[in-house]
């Protein structure tokens, strides 16, 4: 209890989730289908605005508070970090979005200066703790391999910022590229949410357990395969497909077991939070069976579509963590505090309000993904995913706002006697 960080540390991450989320939807109404073009300047914008802005905000954010909690690495002055964190990802992120819209070079370097400096304060502040643990778990290990590829693929990102801050292509580009992104979409956001995954789904709907070769190789056989491939790309040996379909099985084998552990839950209770992870789940076969298409047929017009459907599964799951971890948090610091007439988690986030959102949601990827073959739904899906993300955000304000008001009009119990009891013993 006393090695946890104060609960703002973590919402001020999770605040930025619908910030940014809005900033998406809005993003989608201007840039139209130009967003769906593959490698084109608005898709990079809008990939970069979920991935960075949404979905690697909520990441950091639950790093910080499933650090202490999950592998016992104590992080001194929370506060100052998150802040120094939270304000060099938030304008590195904007700062991006801007280059990629107005190709100033000078914007490119400010990104790259602003995000390389979150990403490896994070690092330094949290990897060398981490590795510092002795017969690390399964899910410690995740987290330790995740860090590690989101420094690898910011490091990648530097080297294409320098090129596109200096207006000249190395012959590597794609290489380094295609790197980019595997090291951040699989490394990063697949391993770590994996690594929680492993934890999470057994603890909070008491499942049976992940088979153990399953824990055991999926690390090793992700992070291997990503390493190879960025070799094999770089020199440009044949076969390095090979790789992904390493990565895709994996992938696969890790969504099929999730949707039978779902199903073999001894809790019963089917609330938003098992739908998001069910829903995330299901987008994640579909960009496995996305690529295997792609693969087999070569159609171009198939990436977006597997961009679409792997960056709804991460961002489902974000969902589903979030309805879960916030309402914990509330609950959890007001009674260590000692107001322990707090509200228990249900009326915390109203569950009727969180499943809305699953519907919101559902719509907004369905809606994008007709988009592909009928330009008209793309405002739709805007629309929906707006809606989705400004009830996300009432939502988590209104959390916020039942633990600023028990605080304010509460009386705490004196947990002095406690303290001294504890230390007597």
């Amino acid at each position: 209890m006393e090695q946890a960080p104060p609960i703002g540390v973590i919402l001020r991450f999770f605040l930025m989730v619908p910030f940014f989320g809005v900033l998406f939807s809005l993003f989608m109404f201007y840039s139209g289908s130009d967003m769906l073009v593959p490698h084109g300047p608005s898709a990079a914008a809008a990939v970069h605005l979920l991935f960075l802005g949404v979905i690697a905000m909520a990441m950091t954010g639950s790093l910080f508070q499933m650090l202490p909690v999950l592998a016992g690495v104590v992080i001194k002055v929370p506060t100052r970090h998150a802040t120094a964190v939270h304000l060099l990802l938030t304008t590195g992120t904007m700062m991006l979005v801007w280059a990629f819209i107005s190709f100033e070079p000078a914007a490119y370097a400010l990104a790259g200066l602003l995000l390389g400096s979150a990403v490896f304060w994070l690092a330094l502040l949290m990897l060398p703790p981490l590795l510092r643990q002795r017969d690390a778990k399964d899910t410690v290990r995740g987290m330790q391999i995740a860090l590690a590829s989101f420094a690898v693929a910011v490091l990648l990102a530097l080297a294409m910022l320098y090129m596109f801050a200096q207006g000249e292509m190395s012959v590597s580009h794609e290489a380094i590229r295609a790197s980019h992104y595997s090291f951040a979409l699989v490394g990063w956001m697949g391993m770590l949410i994996i690594a929680v995954a492993f934890q999470v789904i057994e603890m909070f709907y008491v499942t049976p357990p992940y088979p153990g070769f399953c824990k055991k190789w999926a690390w090793a056989i992700l992070f291997a395969s990503l390493m190879l491939k960025m070799i094999w790309l770089i020199f440009s040996l044949p076969y390095a497909a090979v790789f992904d379909t390493f990565i895709a099985v994996t992938l696969l084998g890790f969504a099929v077991i999730t949707f039978r552990r779902l199903s073999q839950r001894k809790r019963p209770v089917a609330d938003a939070t098992v739908w998001f992870w069910r829903m995330g789940m299901a987008l994640l076969l579909l960009a496995v069976l996305g690529w295997f298409c792609y693969t087999v047929s070569g159609e171009s017009a198939l990436i977006p579509m597997m961009l679409v459907a792997y960056g709804g599964f991460a961002l489902s799951v974000v969902f589903g963590m979030m309805y879960k971890i916030v309402p914990f948090l509330v609950w959890f610091h007001l009674n260590s505090q000692g107001y322990f007439d707090a509200p228990v988690m249900t009326e915390i986030i109203s569950p009727k309000r969180a499943k809305l959102h699953v519907y919101l949601a559902l719509m907004s990827f369905l809606f994008l993904f007709g988009s592909f073959e009928f330009d008209v739904l793309l405002p739709w899906a805007a629309l929906a995913m707006l809606l989705s993300f400004m009830l996300l955000g009432m939502n988590l304000l209104s959390a916020a706002n039942v633990y600023r008001r028990k605080r304010k009009s509460g009386t705490p119990m004196d947990l002095s006697a406690f303290s001294d009891m504890s230390m007597k013993s």
